[in-house]
């Protein structure tokens, strides 16, 4: 894939709660800052509304990248999704581009997930693994808000509090990555979005010190109060 000796960053974007959000916002501000960005799933995605390829042709995604500046590349898959669009295409792809978005992972719309054993499908060459878990989870029903959670055979309708989010995050996601790329080839980002008030970004910070992570990020889309 991607020689980075002259490649583009690849970032790869894992877990749960807000990734396919974060990767728009980010590819909208590079394309603002007037940088190509080349946006693919190596699982699947909800088809794209506007600056989609849904075909195999390199050609197309140039074209598409060249117009808007935003190429987002797949396989229609007959369900709404798009799934990867090849190897040849994607290498040739990313020559064109200035800075590669990967969705790497499913967690069917909910903010926790548990990853599978084929999860998650990194494209070689990546740069870094960002680990997300929503915030949204706290308070809920484990069964509301995880995705897999009979792999812990957690009680699903235990309530998600601060330790309980945590040992989730961080057996069923960060653990795993640290454990796949322990050489630390790849960097590992953990990120905990849908930090929407000052309660969540206090409670965010104790979650990530909690999963043993030394730092990470802590987002939201909505203003701060």
């Amino acid at each position: 894939m991607a020689d980075k000796k002259n490649g583009p960053p690849v970032l790869a974007f894992t877990g749960s709660g807000g990734k396919t959000s974060w990767i728009y916002a980010l590819a909208e501000e590079l394309r603002r800052q007037r940088r190509k960005v080349l946006i693919v799933t190596t699982t699947h995605m909800y088809a794209p509304v506007r600056w989609g390829v849904t075909e195999a042709r390199t050609d197309a995604v140039l074209n598409q990248l060249e117009r808007e500046g935003i190429a987002v590349a797949g396989i229609p898959d007959g369900s709404g999704k798009i799934s990867f669009i090849g190897d040849a295409v994607y290498t040739a792809s990313c020559k064109a581009a200035e800075v590669v978005l990967v969705e790497a992972d499913g967690s069917r719309r909910l903010p926790l997930k548990i990853m599978g054993v084929h999860e998650p499908v990194i494209p070689p060459q990546t740069d870094a693994i960002l680990a997300f878990a929503g915030l949204q989870a706290l308070g809920q029903p484990v069964q509301d808000v995880c995705f897999r959670w009979q792999e812990q055979k957690l009680d699903p309708q235990s309530v998600v509090t601060m330790p309980v989010f945590a040992r989730i995050w961080q057996t069923g996601c960060l653990d795993i990555l640290q454990k796949t790329y322990a050489a630390g080839i790849v960097k590992i980002v953990p990120v905990l979005h849908q930090a929407d008030t000052p309660q969540l970004r206090h409670q965010a910070r104790h979650i990530l010190a909690a999963a043993g992570a030394d730092q990470g990020l802590v987002t939201s889309f909505r203003p701060q109060v």
